[in-house]
């Protein structure tokens, strides 16, 4: 092992550790001192731990935000490249791309303009139809007519056999305050799907059912 690639292992590491620790503050310090913070973040989001990639996800975000403040064309290259990992030519396919760019832009909301409807157009990409429908519910509410013209898909979605789909595109709809025909929401009220989803306050990942997110 090259000396590189034991400091790559140890910053790894320590991310791990500061990740299940969940110090919010320690987040925003760390990416103030460290200018590897953000590539060190994204590849933990290949980690096989849900919870800890979830960790990962919301880290992104708060890093991306101290970061923008010095360095915006850093998290620029960021996301960049976290669209880069939703092709096959990547090599190195990142199932959670859309949720890592969401919280990124949740964070920095004005490049939602120049982002938003690229991660939009992943509604209909496989297999990150599910992501990119939780990450709309997570910043649609930021700037609603970026989103306007994806409204028809996520209605139909509502319909879908993939639990997740029917649940994220509840959340889509409901952030960018489109109305649920009142017969999917009977449905939907009565849906004991399981759905895995992260709680931003407790930074705990649940299983609710599709009916317990229905409001």
């Amino acid at each position: 092992m090259t000396q590189s690639q034991s400091r790559v292992r140890l910053r790894k590491s320590a991310a791990r550790e500061l990740l299940m620790d969940r110090d919010l503050t320690a987040y925003r310090k760390w990416a103030a001192e460290d200018g590897q913070v953000l590539r060190t973040l994204a590849s933990l989001l290949f980690e096989a731990d849900d919870l800890l990639r979830w960790r990962a996800i919301e880290a992104l975000g708060i890093a991306a935000k101290q970061v923008a403040t010095a360095d915006p064309e850093s998290v620029q290259r960021a996301l960049r490249r976290l669209f880069w990992l939703m092709n096959d030519e990547s090599g190195g396919i990142c199932w959670c791309a859309p949720e890592a760019v969401a919280e990124i832009l949740f964070n920095c909301p004005n490049l939602i303009p120049d982002y938003g409807k690229l991660l939009a157009s992943y509604l209909v990409e496989e297999p990150f139809e599910a992501g990119a429908r939780w990450a709309l519910g997570r910043i649609g509410h930021l700037n609603r007519d970026e989103f306007a013209h994806v409204q028809e898909s996520l209605l139909l979605s509502l319909v879908d056999d993939v639990p997740e789909m029917r649940a994220y595109s509840y959340l889509a709809l409901r952030a960018l305050k489109v109305e649920v025909p009142v017969d999917h929401l009977d449905k939907l009220r009565q849906d004991s799907a399981p759905v895995p989803l992260y709680d931003f306050a407790t930074g705990e990942l649940h299983e609710p059912s599709v009916s317990d997110i229905i409001e």
